[in-house]
């Protein structure tokens, strides 16, 4: 993804649901538009960053499973809120997106932003509600230039995590055409402008 600013927000309190059931740690859904707590430790954070990271990730890539690719890195960026070991990552802006934005936005970004801002929040409150998670538990995500070819589970398990071998691509979404490819210097990316997708990963 597009990493640009940083920061994470943190705070504790908010009664259990009881949603989770057993053996799985707890979301609890706080104030309007406010956030939410991760965990029995009750890791706080807001809509509004859950949904500028999903924004710093995806405003660059376009396609037909644009909403799609964006729920599941949410349900991702849920997952890794819930890891004690990996929730410091998230917003980071190098695990994952910045959690800020650090530039000004036009009138469409800024509805864009809105709109993932509250995508957000409707996620969270489904997966406290008990619903499935559709990414199956991934834990971690990043894009790959795969091209033309399809790519099933099959050619997923031969391209492993560039950084991380221990990563287990489960699941894919795509393609993409990515608007900040790697032909533009500004843009930081090592990526082209076709044939990308968003892979999601587990721990082998």
């Amino acid at each position: 993804g597009a990493h640009a600013g940083g920061g994470g927000g943190r705070g504790s309190g908010g009664a259990s649901s009881g949603a989770c059931g057993d053996g799985c740690e707890e979301i609890v859904v706080v104030g309007e538009r406010g956030g939410a707590f991760f965990g029995e430790d009750a890791f706080f954070y807001s809509f509004e960053q859950l949904g500028i990271v999903t924004f710093n990730e995806t405003t660059a890539v376009t396609g037909a499973r644009i909403l799609e690719a964006r729920i599941a890195l949410i349900n991702v960026l849920i997952n890794e809120l819930l890891n004690k070991k990996l929730r410091d990552k998230v917003g980071d802006c190098k695990h994952t997106a910045c959690d800020r934005i650090t530039r000004s936005l036009n009138m469409e970004e800024t509805m864009l932003l809105n709109d993932l801002i509250a995508l957000a929040e409707q996620v969270v409150r489904d997966r406290a509600a008990g619903l499935p998670d559709p990414t199956g538990g991934a834990l971690f995500f990043n894009y790959r230039e795969i091209g033309g070819r399809f790519p099933n589970l099959k050619l997923l398990s031969t391209l492993p995590h560039k950084i991380y071998p221990n990563r287990v691509p489960i699941s894919v979404i795509g393609p993409f055409e990515n608007r900040c490819p790697k032909t533009v210097p500004a843009c930081g990316s090592d990526l082209g402008a076709t044939g990308i997708y968003l892979v999601l990963f587990t721990l082998r």
